[in-house]
């Protein structure tokens, strides 16, 4: 058995005030370049296929970690 961990797929959802929305619903539609995940949540964060020598989420922990592919989105709301 490997001792290095594989996860083909993620899912993690976040929430949004109405500000972080719309910031993010900025940088998706290509109305700014750069958004700071520590101000902004996600109503769903999608990971697929991470590859990694060590994780850690609670216990888990994580090093040296490659992600193939990262899935953002948002809800669309009226007021923004």
């Amino acid at each position: 058995m490997s001792d290095k961990t594989k996860i083909k797929k993620m899912k993690i959802a976040l929430v949004l005030d109405e500000e972080a929305r719309c910031k993010l619903r900025e940088l998706l539609a290509g109305n700014c370049d750069t958004v700071y995940l520590d101000e902004v949540c996600f109503d769903h964060l999608k990971i697929e296929k991470v590859k990694n020598d060590c994780m850690k989420i609670g216990d888990i922990e994580l090093k040296h970690g490659k992600i193939e592919c990262l899935k953002l989105e948002v809800s669309a709301d009226e007021c923004c």
